[in-house]
């Protein structure tokens, strides 16, 4: 199945590519996915978007309009688009 990733601008920007689209197994759970996600990004750029091999811990997970802690293990379906955003600084 294919789970797409968008990315927030900085993201973006670093990668080149405003989202990725990953072949993942049917039944793919949320967390795995973000792994797979965390190996991709590792081979693209050096790393300042990931904490000890996973994603950032700062990065706000959004799937289907909701918010989803990084650990979640809901099904993902074929099709499905996730949100990578990172918070914004300032005042």
């Amino acid at each position: 199945m294919q789970v797409c990733f968008e990315f927030s601008h900085r993201l973006r920007e670093t990668l080149g590519v405003p989202a990725l689209t990953l072949d993942l197994p049917d039944g793919a759970d949320l967390s795995s996915a973000l792994s797979r996600l965390a190996r991709e990004i590792a081979l693209r750029c050096r790393g300042e978007f990931l904490h000890e091999g996973t994603l950032h811990p700062s990065f706000l997970i959004v799937m289907d309009g909701e918010v989803h802690p990084r650990d979640h293990h809901s099904t993902l379906r074929d099709g499905a688009t996730v949100q990578l955003l990172l918070p914004m600084a300032g005042g």
